[in-house]
């Protein structure tokens, strides 16, 4: 199958997570909905993961900004991981260029776009 899901929250779990040093979770391998190897078995093509800021709540750095930035560093440090498994994909170029080398494409989105106009935290 050549599945693509168009949303996880993936990230803000693994950036939560990030928090507490004692935890083996990685984007490889985790506990949440959305890993990378349960996505190559069920053959996905390509997943979005969402860089999600509550605003609401509160930066766990010093502006939402710099949370978002985190999580982005969270993906592409996985990625960088797993080269023989999973490639950034930034448009649709991209994508079509993993599809010929059999790679997961991972692509990073916002959620919460006013994250911009919310630069301090609270």
């Amino acid at each position: 199958m050549n599945l693509i899901d168009f949303h996880c929250d993936t990230l803000m779990r693994l950036y939560d997570i990030a928090q507490h040093p004692d935890s083996n979770e990685s984007l490889w391998q985790n506990n949440g909905q959305i890993d990378v190897s349960r996505l190559l078995k069920s053959g996905y093509a390509a997943q979005f993961f969402a860089c999600f800021l509550w605003l609401e709540g509160s930066c766990v750095k010093d502006s939402f900004y710099e949370d978002a930035l985190a999580m982005a560093d969270i993906l592409h440090h996985e990625i960088k991981r797993h080269p023989e498994h999973i490639a950034f994909a930034g448009n649709f170029k991209d994508y079509q260029e993993n599809r010929k080398r059999h790679l997961l494409s991972a692509f990073l989105t916002v959620e919460e776009g006013e994250f911009w106009m919310a630069i301090s935290c609270g």
